[in-house]
């Protein structure tokens, strides 16, 4: 299919006019492009040094939480053995009535008199 051929007066030729309007356009925006790349790099600069900064004040706070937790269980040590030696249970002794011993098991043994109970201990006074 052919084309038309269009008959307004161009020869196929671009003007100097439009050529210089061209070259002062990709100026312009090579130009543009500069500036937003100085930008973005000292962005990127910036971001570098903050997390840099970042990195280094988190592994400053591990470090402290470390020692802290070392400390904190040695701590807790010392509270638990300190705690095991003061807590120790005091023995109460009861004084009770004297048994009755026990009977003879043996038939041998049987004929035997029982001994006599022994006397029960004194009173013990009241604490004032």
């Amino acid at each position: 299919m052919k084309m038309k051929k269009s008959h307004n007066g161009h020869n196929g030729k671009t003007s100097g006019h439009t050529l210089l309007a061209k070259a002062a356009a990709a100026k312009k925006a090579a130009k543009a492009a500069r500036n937003h790349l100085e930008v973005v790099k000292a962005e990127h600069k910036q971001a570098r040094k903050a997390f840099k900064l970042a990195k280094k004040v988190a592994r400053r706070a591990r470090k402290e939480a470390k020692i802290v937790m070392k400390l904190a269980k040695r701590e807790a040590k010392k509270a638990a053995r300190t705690f095991r030696t003061a807590a120790k249970p005091v023995r109460r002794v009861m004084i009770s009535a004297p048994r009755q011993p026990a009977l003879p098991r043996n038939k041998a043994a049987a004929h035997l008199p029982r001994p006599a109970p022994a006397p029960a201990p004194p009173a013990r006074a009241a604490a004032v």
